[in-house]
């Protein structure tokens, strides 16, 4: 069978991609040292770590800001109907769980996500949300009097810091999972599922 390369990412969502990752990776480490610090330095490195924190975060709003408008308005990339969790994408789940488990050798294809990526990445969306109320509820300012809805929903401020928390640990999961499952399919399908998000190409069988 011969492969042809297809153009499958385009220059905008590749660069959010990694955007994203940046923010993600930078928010997760300054994130464990303001839980609990492992580095020595007292409150002059504490002070970084909280600004590189909420930088990040502000790049990662950014980020989901850019994805959101070109899932719905990209001449090229308008792909929300992959990401959204609707009745038919729900319904080809437990195909690609059988797949990703090793219980079926083939799936399903589809144009760029498969719904289990949707339901991953829109999970992963709302998480973010989440993390960002709850994280500008515990910030001093403005930013804590315009968020300050968010602790008495929940219980206090001691409850929204244990769901900041637990919700960064959620994330990491599912990022790992999605790292899984890229490195799985390019080792199983070799059709440059890695390379395609910097060069936007994938390959594909004819």
């Amino acid at each position: 069978m011969s492969r042809i390369k297809v153009y499958h990412w385009t220059a905008a969502v590749r660069i959010e991609h990694w955007w994203h990752v940046a923010a993600m990776t930078i928010l997760v480490v300054t994130g464990f040292y303001i839980h609990s610090p492992f580095i020595a330095g007292g409150s002059e490195t504490m002070a970084w770590m909280r600004f590189f924190h909420f930088v990040s975060m502000y790049v990662l709003i950014f980020g989901l800001i850019m994805r959101v408008y070109l899932a719905f308005n990209s001449m090229t990339a308008a792909d929300w109907r992959e990401l959204m969790p609707l009745p038919g994408n729900l319904a080809g789940i437990p195909d690609m769980l059988a797949y990703y488990l090793f219980l079926k050798d083939t799936h399903k294809k589809y144009e760029r996500y498969n719904p289990l990526q949707g339901l991953t990445y829109f999970v992963m969306g709302l998480l973010i949300l989440i993390m960002v109320c709850t994280g500008f509820a515990m910030h001093g300012g403005w930013l804590h009097s315009t968020f300050a809805w968010v602790n008495p929903m929940l219980g206090g401020e001691p409850v929204t810091r244990v769901v900041h928390f637990l919700g960064m640990w959620v994330l990491i999961c599912l990022s790992a999972v999605h790292i899984y499952f890229v490195l799985r399919q390019d080792l199983l399908e070799k059709d440059r599922t890695l390379m395609s998000m910097v060069d936007g190409y994938r390959e594909t069988g004819e």
